[in-house]
């Protein structure tokens, strides 16, 4: 939804600027963004089942992976399966 109206408010801001080519340009833009799958977000949770080394579960596939962490926290910005990790904390 967000990217919807991203893409709306960009047509009809090159669209008042009267330029056709623009115009043109900014529809396949549009277009190839709608194509694009949203990326899901979600979160690193601990994963108690290994006591050999820290693993974290991924709240969008469930699967465990051996993460980096600093400090504790996982470092990884995104799974594997694709799930943006950044905005949530673990």
């Amino acid at each position: 939804m967000i990217k919807e109206n991203a893409i709306h408010r960009l047509l009809l801001l090159r669209h008042r600027k009267g330029n056709t080519e623009l115009l043109n340009e900014s529809l396949d833009m549009a277009i190839e963004a709608l194509r694009q799958p949203e990326r899901k977000t979600g979160k690193w949770l601990p994963d108690n089942n290994n006591y050999y080394e820290e693993r974290f579960i991924c709240s969008v596939c469930g699967r465990s992976y051996k993460v980096d962490t600093c400090m504790g926290k996982p470092m990884w910005d995104f799974c594997p399966c694709g799930a943006d990790m950044r905005g949530a904390e673990s």
